[in-house]
């Protein structure tokens, strides 16, 4: 796998220095008054979400009811304001996506029902994609141990590393605890933290035998040793090139997707490891490049923010636009129907993503590039200044209820692989069975 991802990379970086600086992502240009037409209607979408959620009552069948108009009506808003197709969003609402992502939340909330909402969001994440990669492969979309158990441990690995409680001693001692764990060795967890980490690895353990899908297992500890190397990200902490913060990115992100794939087939082939890697490094690039200015403030220095600094990143922005329309193409490498339709997604997708990135990191743009590319989007930047927070509007209480009703109506089968490890806090001083 070593070598085979030492391959990849340097494919990868074959594109980004032969990518064209002076690449023009050729979007629709909106007029001012079509903006404004955008703008309403997302006023619209959000007063009537807004007295929605302040109506949000009744049984759960009522709940669940209110939960798919308020879907459907954001899939409308989505279509007619980003210009996203009916067939591109059919894949995002498919009903076994929409299952997919409501089996999680009722899991993760089962689980653990102190984790915050806004952390099983931050799960969720994975879990889309590993779902989205599931429609792709013609595997059934489910939420299997090892779908359930990977993304849990993006907020439980966060939580746990940004706690001030926590010594940074101890948070390195469990860098190496947890790379033991991963590699099948016994460890005895110190706290409650690791013991949810832990018992993430048991669930993974109890799909994938070691002997017999080991690449399952070098895939997480690849992720595990690609995410300690960004602690070299840190101001301060180490001066190294533009280059190596490059590929420091491009190995976390890729072996974060590759991950993503062992746990939903236990092997890959080459063809399938080579998109997904190249899928996940262009999707951390692009996420370093929306946090360039978040990334400054906290001191972290991606390639992006290093250059950040000093020099407007025009060109970096124009070399990550030319490597998307790599990645786009590659994604035809995948033996599904449905690939033309993922594609067109995907374009789509990191056309508005990248555009997004302008206006929220603006400063570090030339004037003349932000107001060549502010037309590219279907809103204005003062309206999005403004409704930066209309995502967080959307209706957490009533998924709260939802949640609370749905798992007192669920039966035991449903979360059946969750028994070994689900959390009581009345039956260990931790908080944890196993």
């Amino acid at each position: 796998m070593m070598r085979q991802h030492n391959n990849l990379k340097k494919i990868f970086f074959v594109w980004w220095n032969d990518a064209d600086r002076t690449f023009s992502v050729k979007n629709r240009r909106y007029s001012r008054q079509e903006q404004l037409r955008n703008e309403q209607l997302l006023e619209q979408y959000e007063q009537s979400l807004t007295r929605k959620i302040k109506q949000t009552k009744g049984s759960y069948p009522q709940l669940r009811a209110q939960k798919e108009a308020l879907i459907s009506d954001l899939s409308g808003i989505v279509g007619s304001v980003f210009g996203f197709r009916d067939e591109e969003l059919a894949l995002v609402i498919a009903e076994p996506m929409l299952k997919g992502s409501w089996c999680f939340l009722k899991a993760a909330r089962y689980f653990d029902p102190e984790l915050a909402l806004d952390d099983i969001f931050q799960a969720m994440r994975n879990v889309w994609i590993m779902n989205a990669l599931q429609l792709l492969s013609g595997h059934t979309v489910e939420l299997t141990p090892s779908v359930f158990a990977y993304s849990m441990l993006y907020p439980y690995t966060d939580n746990y590393l940004d706690d001030p409680q926590i010594s940074r001693w101890e948070k390195l001692s469990f860098v190496d605890r947890f790379a033991d764990r991963l590699a099948g060795k016994p460890v005895e967890p110190q706290n409650g933290h690791e013991q949810r980490i832990y018992a993430m690895v048991d669930l993974i353990e109890a799909e994938w035998d070691r002997t017999l899908y080991p690449e399952v297992y070098r895939s997480l500890l690849d992720i595990h040793h690609a995410q300690a190397n960004s602690i070299q990200l840190i101001a301060g902490f180490s001066d190294i090139s533009f280059e190596e913060r490059l590929a420091i990115s491009v190995e976390k992100g890729a072996a974060s997707v590759v991950a993503d794939g062992y746990l939903l087939a236990g092997r890959l082939s080459q063809q399938t490891e080579a998109f997904l890697y190249a899928y996940g490094a262009y999707l951390q690039l692009m996420d370093d490049l929306q946090d360039v200015d978040a990334d400054l403030s906290e001191g972290v220095l991606t390639a992006f923010a290093s250059v950040a600094r000093e020099h407007p990143i025009d060109r970096m922005w124009q070399q990550v636009a030319a490597v998307g329309q790599k990645v786009v193409a590659q994604a035809g490498s995948l033996e599904s129907d449905l690939v033309p339709r993922f594609q067109s997604l995907m374009q789509r997708s990191v056309e508005l993503f990248l555009t997004d990135a302008v206006r929220t990191n603006h400063a570090y743009y030339t004037d003349e590039f932000v107001a060549d590319v502010e037309p590219w989007f279907p809103l204005s930047p003062a309206f999005m200044q403004q409704k930066s927070s209309l995502l967080e509007a959307l209706p957490a209480p009533m998924f709260e209820k939802l949640l609370q009703q749905a798992i007192a109506m669920s039966g035991k089968e449903e979360f059946a692989f969750l028994h070994k490890v689900v959390m009581r806090p009345e039956e260990s001083p931790t908080g944890m069975r196993v």
